[in-house]
């Protein structure tokens, strides 16, 4: 069995994160669950573009966390930063999403400077 570093459990939390997330947006137009203010007034067409998004990359994420794919991982710090100055741009609620959008996104950079600095980071 594969010793897991904290970096593949970080990402793979992130990804059951993502999977919860992917089903509450299914499940939001059935009307099983409320719908978060942020989201008010939203299609279900849109429901469902951002479930089966989230979906597919909370799976992208269990993966990279269960195979150690440190590329993934390093290729997905630039697209939390983005995300968060996106979502700040927009003001409001989105503040709050912008907020974890970045410490994740800090976060996980910081977890693979340290793994590099013990020689563990090898992104083929």
């Amino acid at each position: 069995m594969a010793k897991y570093a904290p970096l593949d459990y970080a990402f793979a939390v992130q990804g059951l994160f993502l999977v919860f997330n992917g089903i509450l947006f299914l499940l939001i137009p059935t009307g099983k669950v409320s719908c978060p203010p942020i989201l008010e007034g939203t299609s279900n067409g849109v429901l469902h573009i951002l479930s089966t998004s989230t979906l597919s990359v909370a799976v992208s994420f269990l993966i990279a966390a269960y195979y150690q794919e440190r590329a993934l991982m390093v290729a997905g710090v630039p697209g939390r930063i983005l995300a968060a100055l996106l979502f700040y741009s927009h003001g409001g609620e989105f503040v709050q999403v912008a907020a974890f959008e970045g410490a994740v996104g800090v976060l996980i950079a910081v977890l693979l400077v340290l793994e590099r600095r013990k020689g563990g980071l090898k992104v083929e």
